[in-house]
């Protein structure tokens, strides 16, 4: 038997309470119920984040560069998933490069050549687009989507990285 044939899916009452969203073939977790829309080798369910979730009962649900390539209406709908599948003292833990950050590498705003400004313009939209991001958050447009989401209810402890 092997080890995949062992692991118990949320949906069972005895299986595992921690997803990892958005994970792709490279960052499988060992102890996570690994999922992403895609099926890559080694992902454990394929499933849109986006759509009502078969979980209930979650202690974790992590994602690590994966906010940022859902459109935000794809966002708002993953965080109404989250809320809805995890337990009383549940804990989201999301990573995304913030708007700040991305600004701050890719586009000097005290710069007074022209060229080098629309160059920057290229370069910062390169930077984006080429990792196929959908939307970049700010740390306080992120927050606003969370409080109404969360800060509701005393579900949720809320871990923010913010990449800077």
């Amino acid at each position: 038997m092997s080890v995949k044939q062992l692991r118990l899916s949320p949906q069972n009452h005895n299986g595992i309470k921690k997803v990892q969203v958005g994970c792709g073939p490279h960052n499988i977790m060992a102890d996570w119920w690994n999922v992403d829309i895609r099926p890559f080798p080694g992902i454990d369910q394929v499933i849109d984040v986006t759509k009502p979730w078969p979980f209930n009962g979650l202690e974790y649900v992590y994602g690590e560069h994966f906010l940022e390539h859902l459109s935000l209406e794809g966002a708002i709908a993953f965080l109404n998933n989250v809320w809805k599948s995890l337990k009383p003292g549940g804990v989201i833990r999301l990573s995304t490069p913030s708007l700040e950050w991305v600004l701050s590498t890719h586009f000097n705003l005290s710069e007074t050549n022209p060229q080098r400004r629309i160059d920057s313009t290229f370069s910062m939209n390169r930077a984006f687009h080429g990792w196929g991001h959908q939307f970049l958050y700010s740390k306080d447009f992120l927050q606003s989507l969370l409080d109404p989401t969360f800060r509701r209810s005393s579900y949720i402890l809320i871990y923010i990285y913010i990449f800077k």
